[in-house]
């Protein structure tokens, strides 16, 4: 998983928050101190092993605060994914690993993840 700053967040996405990229990617939005934020990375951690076709990053909340409002995050962590070209699914808060793989295979089963 590779952490992103707001500069590369502003590379990878343009204003319609549509990603450049041709890879299915999955972004998990944090805050600093925030024990859900915490709990749910080691279960984002051990997914990310799982999908080798899926980008996985994370970035901190407050590097995008002008993005946050844009993005419809109302809680925390968020995860966004984007299929090749747009945003469609937002998870928000704590899940089982079974709860989110199942999101994720169900969000991307038609790009062979």
């Amino acid at each position: 998983m590779k952490k992103i700053n707001k500069e590369e967040f502003e590379k990878y996405f343009d204003k319609d928050y549509e990603h450049t990229s041709e890879n299915n990617i999955i972004i998990d939005v944090v805050l600093d101190n925030c024990t859900p934020c915490e709990l749910m990375y080691k279960v984002y951690q051990e997914i990310e092993e799982d999908y080798k076709n899926i980008t996985f990053y994370k970035i901190n909340a407050e590097e995008i605060s002008e993005s946050v409002d844009s993005l419809n995050i109302q809680g925390f962590p968020t995860f966004i994914m984007f299929k090749p070209g747009k945003k469609t699914r937002t998870l928000a808060g704590l899940r089982t690993k079974t709860n989110f793989k199942n999101n994720i295979e169900r969000y991307f089963k038609d790009n062979d993840v």
